[in-house]
Formats: C-alpha cells, structure tokens, sequence
C-alpha cells in the first residue's frame, strides 16, 4: 500500500507522483551502524530528499533512498525523519537506530517470506532480516539446504533435488531467545503438487490515472501458467517470472477496476487492479451502515468531503453495541481520518470511558441489515479512535481470539496522549497480513503517526474485510455525534453518497 498523491489540473503534464510503501516508512538500523534501502516509486526525477537528524545521511540512487547511519555510542535509541519530495507532494520515513545497550532486542521477518519454495533444478533465494544487533544466527535443519549469513540477509540454496518428490526443510534465524523460522520448500524433479504464487502485498494494485504500469513477481513450480485481464483497458504481459500489468490514460470520470489472473491448472491467483479517477474525480464507493445491537436510529450526512454520524451504544467485554458505516476493502491497507469533533450525551465523565468511541474499525464479520442483539465475544475486531471523556483521549479496542466458554481476548482502553489538545485529531488504522497497527496524529503528517495498539489475529485474517468509521456513545438510550474529514483508504480520498 502506498502514501502520497498530489494532482494538479492548471497543467496537461502528467501529474507527479512519489509513493513509498507503507511498511518503508518505518526504518530500523543497527546500534554498531548499518543501511537500508527503500524503492520509490515517481514518475518524476525532479523529487528531492532531506534529513532532519545530523547522525543520519540519506542518499538518492536512482529511484531509491540509501538511509545510513554510523555507529550509536549512546545507551539510548535516537530518531529522525527522512522526507522525499516533488511539489507538494511530501512522504516521511521515520529512522530509529538502537542504542548501544538496548534493554529491547528484536528479530523480524516479513510474513511473506516465512514460506519459500525453491526449484527442482537448484536455486536460491535472499531474505531480509530485520534485527536489533548483528548477533543473530542463522541455522538449517536438513543439509540439502544451505543458509549463509550476508550483512542484514539470510541467503537461502538447494542443490537439484534428484528425488520426484518435493522436500522441506525449516530456516531458523535467532537472536537471544528469539526465534524466527522459514518453511523452505524444494520441488520434485516429478512433482505432483504443482504450485503458483503471488505475494499477497501484489494482489491489490494501484495504476496513476494518467496511465503507468506495475511489474509482478510470479513464483510457480513450472513456466507454463498464464495470465488474463477481466478488462480490455487493462493490459497484461508474460516476461519470465513476472506479470507487467499496464493501463493507459483514464478518460472516464471515476475510477475502475479489474481482475488479473494467473492461472496453472487448476490453480488460479488473482490481483485486483484499481486506476483512480482522473484529476478533480473522487470515485464514490458502496458504502454501507448498520445499527448493531439496541442502538437503533443510526444515521449520517455529508458535506462535501465531510460526514457526520450520530448513533448510540456502547463498548464492553463481553458485547457491543454501536453505528458502523463499512465499505469492503481487500487486501493490506492503510486507512486514516481527521475526527473533527466528537461528543456524547452519556453522562460525564464516564466511568468506563472506552465505553464510548468514535473512530476507524476493521472486522471480517459482514452486516448487511441492522442488528437488534448486541454482538458478544465472537466480534472479531480492531479500532482505533478518540475517547468522549477527554479532549486528550486516544480510544482503542480490539477482540483478537475467542476462548472457552464465554471467555473471550478483550483489550479496549483511553490512553491519555501527551498533547494538551486532542481535538481534531487524525487517527490511522492498518492491516498488514494479520496484523493490524493503531495509531494517531495530531497533523496528520506521513511519519507523524505515534503507535499506540497492535495486535495479531490468533486465527488469521480472510482477504476481505469490512472497514469504516465506528460511533458509539457510551449509553443506549443516549446518542452521540462526530464528524470525519479527509477520511483515506491507502491516499485515495473517500466520498460518501448522500444518505
């Protein structure tokens, strides 16, 4: 998922770009020194960087950032921003270098590279490490694999499997008592289990309206998959191991979407292509809104950009009843809101504040009608909002797993933020894979953001959620307002239809 869009209509140059995945806004480097380098992604050369910390250097090579930084002789981590640039288009990188002694050591790799398959005929494969220090190791359990430690990569190689059948091994990276394992998969010289995989980052993408393309990586058992489009505007290319999706300019007045599939045998992968509207068009999407639970009499109106919702309803462990306003969205994504204003006619000051809530939830449970019960401990969700109790509340809530009985993992808390003045808030909610991130801006800069909650879903996340703006007040009988502005869904403005 990518931030940062600007368009300009006073010209009939392509409109400049500059987007930096989500996940690459956020850098970790080492305390004995080290360097990352992001992809950006531009149809300009004229975007400039900069640096606001005097211990971090930033380098432009081509369409990427090198980000560096020497050693940290402090027992304490430091920060800074990195911040690309074209017109008004601006995109930060916030880089954190561990200190010398830091009491918090960590380990990562991403989902998407904790299950690799390697070919029959012998290959290898590079996977990042993202660590505290450079101590971890790096171990195979079976000898047809080899693991070599490169800098901040673990390299990863098999030798020609001469058996028919497939084989696997397991990769463990380690550091302290952390661990960290990697399924690595060889095809059979004679395999039957055929396979052909997208990474799940690349089965949602985003084309500019003035037309560009995107180059897909494919991992299959054999070179005979194909690919097709669901749509003539948008065209596919087989080139090796990749799929090059392109379209060219949108002349219409929304945007669009179509459907890509890669296909061997049985076997089908699908990406979802969405072009955005031409310059001054803000697509409107189905959205949908539902009273759940005896918070009955929901509702909402826009203004321009802006919507207001007032409903009733209330946060608790065991149930919940509030007005959600949903789309679907498919995928990994990043969503944020400005909550203009927010009220509650409970009594205050509550005494379960998180009781009441106004903010961005994800759910893979799907309402179509309102709903007279309130929902209890089976209401997988996350949200992150503002408290009514205080203009200084950040609210959040989430319901990661269900256990025995009625028991249920329940986390929902106001945390009091450092600013004096917490209206008008921006409030971001993110998904990646199973995991989702919550967070706030008093701005609503990029890189600005301050992470508050995060969590992951015991049992894993479908591809589709329900995502919206959630509103509750604390009470059943009470309602409760707010309006939110500037409301985004990985950059691209939403608009509501009118009530």
């Amino acid at each position: 998922m990518f931030l940062g869009m600007g368009c300009s209509s006073e010209s009939e140059d392509p409109e400049p770009f500059l987007r930096i995945s989500g996940e690459n806004q956020t850098v970790n480097l080492l305390a004995e020194g080290s360097s990352q380098t992001i992809a950006v992604e531009t149809n300009t050369s004229d975007w400039t960087i900069s640096v606001n910390g005097n211990w971090c250097t930033a380098t432009k090579e081509g369409e990427s950032i090198v980000i560096s930084a020497g050693k940290n002789d402090s027992e304490d981590s430091r920060s800074a921003t990195v911040t690309a640039s074209v017109g008004n288009i601006k995109v930060t990188i916030t880089v954190t270098q561990a200190g010398t002694k830091s009491t918090d050591p960590y380990l990562r790799i991403s989902d998407t590279d904790k299950s690799i398959a390697l070919s029959a005929d012998g290959s290898s494969k590079t996977i990042a490490v993202d660590a505290s220090t450079s101590d971890w190791t790096v171990s195979a359990s079976n000898t047809w694999c080899a693991v070599k430690k490169e800098g901040t990569n673990i390299v990863i190689s098999a030798g020609k499997n001469d058996g028919e059948s497939s084989r696997s091994t397991t990769v463990t990276a380690s550091l302290g008592d952390i661990k960290v394992t990697i399924t690595v998969t060889q095809a059979g010289t004679k395999s039957t289990d055929p396979y052909l995989r997208i990474s799940d980052a690349d089965k949602s993408i985003a084309l500019s309206a003035d037309g560009s393309s995107k180059t897909i990586a494919v991992d299959a058992s054999t070179s005979d998959w194909t690919v097709s489009a669901s749509d003539s505007w948008c065209t596919v290319k087989k080139e090796g191991t990749n799929i090059v999706i392109t379209a060219g300019k949108n002349d219409g007045t929304s945007s669009r979407s179509a459907t890509v599939t890669a296909s061997l045998g049985s076997i089908n992968v699908s990406i979802t292509v969405t072009q955005a509207a031409p310059s001054g068009q803000i697509p409107i999407v189905a959205w949908t809104k539902v009273d759940i639970g005896p918070s009955s009499g929901g509702s909402y109106t826009t203004n321009g950009n802006e919507i207001t919702i007032t409903g009733k309803g209330k946060f608790e462990g065991s149930r919940q009843s509030f007005t959600f306003i949903y789309r679907e969205v498919t995928g990994n994504f990043v969503m944020t809101a400005n909550v203009i204003s927010y009220s509650t006619n409970a009594t205050l000051p509550l005494s379960t504040p998180s009781q009441a809530q106004a903010g961005l939830m994800l759910t893979p449970i799907k309402y179509t009608t309102d709903i007279k019960d309130e929902i209890g401990n089976d209401f997988f969700h996350a949200l992150s909002g503002k408290g009514a109790n205080k203009t200084t509340d950040f609210s959040h809530s989430h319901r990661l797993e269900v256990k025995d009985g009625n028991r249920s993992v329940v986390s929902n808390e106001n945390i009091i933020v450092s600013n004096d003045v917490f209206s008008n808030v921006y409030i971001k909610l993110e998904r990646v894979d199973n995991k989702y991130t919550a967070s706030y801006s008093i701005d609503g800069v990029n890189g600005s953001y301050i992470l508050v909650r995060e969590g992951t879903f015991v049992a894993g996340l479908p591809e589709v959620l329900c995502v919206g703006l959630a509103l509750s007040s604390a009470d059943n009988s009470k309602t409760a307002t707010a309006t939110f502005g500037d409301v985004r869904i990985n950059g691209e403005l939403q608009s509501f239809p009118k009530p």
